[in-house]
């Protein structure tokens, strides 16, 4: 049996404010870690570990207070949205903060408008400011029509696209209380830093609307050029509508688009959220990333793909994701590795393909306190059968080896199969002996072909990973890492053990 180890924690949340952040560069901060980094006869690569180390901690409580918002680089993080524009990448996310940050209620950087930071590495952030510095006056007028005594306290999940010169930023605005109302708008620039102008409404929801109107993102046909704005989020499903590629806004008023995905609904609720596809062009297909479930502890992302951008989709057993089912491949959930409280929360994706690499960026929640939101940023691998699984360890800039031979392999590895949802995924352990055989199971087996290690722990179901270098961000060190999708389209992990 695969083991876990479970545990449930309830948590509440704040919401973000304010500008500016210096991050010290890797080789300009000290450690004590003097550990040797990746080394490889096929390589000669010796980097040092210390000139590897992000100097990241997961736990910001201690500056936590808005008197320390120069420091929040990947702090504070909740649904990213991420493109990248010349040397720099840039994300702009949900606006939250943990524990409220110590900030005033009439504080005005208490409801800051979506921040922006940018980054050249894909691991330290700075943030440069935000979108707005306050809530449009579009929003405010449009839900005090319903709801006189609307409170503009927050943005939700941004999503950015280049239309060429032009930035677009797709954002939504909730209702208070839980009313199911949302101003879904459009804000734009002619540079990612900003300034941005809001130019309005792009999709309402009102009260009696039978679809959920937040989480955007815009998909592009790259045959025809057409553009679909793919939200929603919960009971109502995932839905697409065509866009006016010259504008923005939806090429027929009148249209609310059709259904993308969908759940069952057992006691009346159907989590599903935060939809974001990505082309990739050597496949062919268009994948759709979206999140299950509710936003803390089960928090995880399920993948379909289609032959165009506005459907349908399909999941990794052929089932089409606009029916009542649940789909796979499964590729994030809560999870623990050893020396760590483990990560829950862990998604509402946005993906970044950069040549040809892809990323996928999202949050992750700490398991000690749930309260702490990181930005997570993993590298993308896909599998002989065309489906994306993603790194074990978030990223950093490792060197990756030439070549593996069986004695890189060898030896003690954590293993997580990442099949609880509502439990955390705890690493068991697994040691890959010699002559082939796996020490833990008695019918275990594996092999090694070019970077390709396949694995059998019960004499059948065979699993074939892909083996990297990683940082391991739990022991600050250099290892290697694998990732893979078992037969049932569920993500296999694995990090080699610190001896």
């Amino acid at each position: 049996m695969r083991r876990k180890i479970g545990i449930h924690i309830s948590l509440a949340v704040g919401i973000l404010a304010v500008v500016g952040l210096t991050v010290a560069c890797r080789d300009s901060v000290q450690s004590s870690d003097q550990e040797t980094g990746p080394s490889n006869p096929a390589t000669g690569d010796t980097t040092s570990a210390d000139s590897l180390n992000p100097h990241i901690p997961d736990d910001y409580s201690d500056i936590a207070n808005i008197s320390n918002f120069g420091k929040w680089g990947t702090y504070n993080v909740h649904d990213p949205t991420i493109i990248k524009v010349g040397d720099y990448y840039y994300i702009y996310s949900t606006d939250v903060y943990y524990g409220g940050a110590g900030v005033p209620a009439d504080d005005p950087r208490k409801d800051a408008k979506i921040p922006i930071r940018r980054s050249k590495d894909l691991v330290h952030w700075q943030p440069i400011g935000h979108v707005f510095s306050n809530m449009p006056q579009d929003v405010v007028d449009f839900m005090r029509k319903k709801q006189p005594s609307y409170d503009p306290v927050a943005i939700w999940a941004p999503f950015v696209i280049k239309v060429g010169d032009q930035f677009r930023l797709y954002y939504a605005a909730p209702a208070n209380d839980n009313m199911h109302m949302a101003y879904l708008g459009l804000a734009v620039s002619s540079n990612p830093d900003g300034p941005w102008k809001n130019k309005g409404l792009v999709l309402p929801t009102y009260p009696d609307s039978d679809y959920n109107g937040i989480d955007p993102d815009v998909a592009v046909n790259r045959d025809n050029g057409k553009q679909w704005l793919i939200f929603g989020s919960w009971d109502n499903g995932i839905h697409a509508v065509e866009l006016d590629p010259g504008t923005g806004f939806r090429k027929d008023p009148n249209d609310l688009g059709h259904i993308i995905a969908s759940r069952p609904m057992p006691n009346g609720r159907a989590p599903l959220e935060g939809a974001e596809v990505q082309y990739n062009p050597k496949l062919n297909k268009y994948f759709l990333f979206v999140s299950y479930d509710e936003l803390f502890e089960p928090y995880n992302v399920r993948v379909g793909r289609a032959d165009q951008p506005q459907g349908p989709y399909y999941g990794f057993k052929g089932r089409q994701m606009s029916a009542l089912t649940n789909n796979y491949p499964k590729i994030t959930a809560q999870y623990k590795f050893n020396n760590h409280s483990g990560w829950q929360g862990v998604g509402h994706t946005g993906i970044l393909k950069d040549g040809d690499n892809y990323y996928l960026a999202c949050q992750g929640r700490l398991g000690k306190d749930p309260n702490l939101m990181d930005l997570h940023i993993r590298k993308i691998f896909w599998t002989d059968a065309g489906w994306p699984t993603l790194s074990p360890e978030r990223y950093d800039d490792v060197p990756q080896p030439q070549q593996l031979n069986e004695d890189d392999i060898t030896g003690k590895w954590e293993y997580i199969y990442l099949d609880k949802t509502f439990e955390m995924n705890q690493s068991e352990i697994l040691t890959l002996k010699s002559d082939g055989s796996i020490k833990e199971y008695a019918n275990g087996s594996w092999s090694l072909k070019g970077k390709a290690l396949s694995i059998i722990l019960n004499g059948n179901n065979q699993f074939k990973t892909q083996v990297s270098r990683g940082w391991d961000w739990e022991n600050n060190r250099v290892c290697l890492v694998f990732t893979g999708l078992s037969d049932e389209g569920i993500s296999e992990w694995g990090k080699k053990a610190h001896d």
